[in-house]
């Protein structure tokens, strides 16, 4: 079973030149349009349930995938699915997203799951604000939508006032961690300056680190920092791990942290518990 879901024609392309070539005949593989995702949601997640490879495909970087709202996007990091961006070297990204899940080589990123989430719901909550506007008339249908998606009742007012909480993001955000409930986010989260760089210089030693730690583990970088401003450099370089936000993940527990601060600095500044922490010097 080879299907796609959604129309996207520079994929259908690409797909007819590694199907029968880079695939077996019995290979079975879903890729799926993240437009065409709420649709085709029933079908995708009994796929993903499966254990069949589902490959999800947009123009965003992964990173902005990862934080984009798209309800598609917390399925996108479990051990048996991937993310490949349009349109970059699709081919070579497909198979080798498929040889990784078929080969038991792709790890489940519990953290980036968790982030999607959360992601997603301050997206809804954005169009349930628009909605909800004191102007807007037909407003009845989107209150029964914020009790469906978010568990929100109450009038107009009440809704909007509590909407305008979720909305109101600070710096050091909770929400990853709420909804992590104290579990230890598996994996190994690595800083960027004095750490992956230094002095703007790659660090060889901790990308060979990073390299060696894929092959079983998560792997996400992180940074203190404006999340936009490494990305061309990674990108120089060819480091495609996914990037986000240490404050996104503030007053959570990881399993392993690489960074250049102290622990004792690390904590104070970002509330992050790690049960295994490396210091680079």
């Amino acid at each position: 079973m080879k299907e796609i879901i959604g129309l996207h024609q520079a994929l259908m392309s690409n797909l007819e030149k590694v199907d029968g070539f880079f695939f077996e005949d019995d290979a079975k593989i879903l890729l799926v349009d993240v437009e065409a995702f709420v649709a085709n949601k029933k079908e995708v997640v009994a796929t993903i349930e499966s254990g069949i490879p589902v490959i999800f495909f947009w123009f965003d970087t992964p990173e902005r995938f990862a934080t984009s709202g798209m309800s598609a996007a917390p399925y996108s990091h479990l051990r048996n699915t991937g993310y490949i961006q349009l349109p970059s070297n699709t081919v070579a990204d497909l198979v080798g997203h498929y040889d990784r899940i078929v080969g038991s080589k792709n790890t489940e990123n519990k953290a980036l799951t968790l982030l999607s989430i959360v992601s997603a719901k301050r997206y809804l909550t954005n169009i349930f604000l628009h909605d909800l506007h004191p102007g807007k008339k037909d407003y009845k249908a989107t209150l029964q939508k914020v009790n469906k998606d978010l568990g929100i009742t109450g009038t107009r007012k009440q809704v909007r006032e509590k909407l305008e909480v979720l909305h109101s993001r600070e710096l050091r955000s909770k929400a990853v961690a709420e909804l992590a409930k104290g579990e230890i986010l598996p994996g190994v989260f690595c800083g960027i300056e004095g750490t992956l760089f230094i002095k703007g210089e790659i660090n060889p030693a901790i990308l060979e680190k990073l390299n060696e730690c894929s092959k079983d583990r998560a792997v996400t970088l992180w940074t203190g920092g404006n999340v936009d401003n490494p990305r061309t450099r990674l990108a120089y370089n060819r480091i495609y791990y996914p990037l986000v936000s240490k404050y996104d993940f503030y007053d959570c527990k990881v399993e392993t942290v690489i960074d250049d601060l102290t622990p004792e600095e690390f904590f104070k500044e970002y509330r992050i518990v790690a049960s295994e922490y490396i210091q680079v010097k």
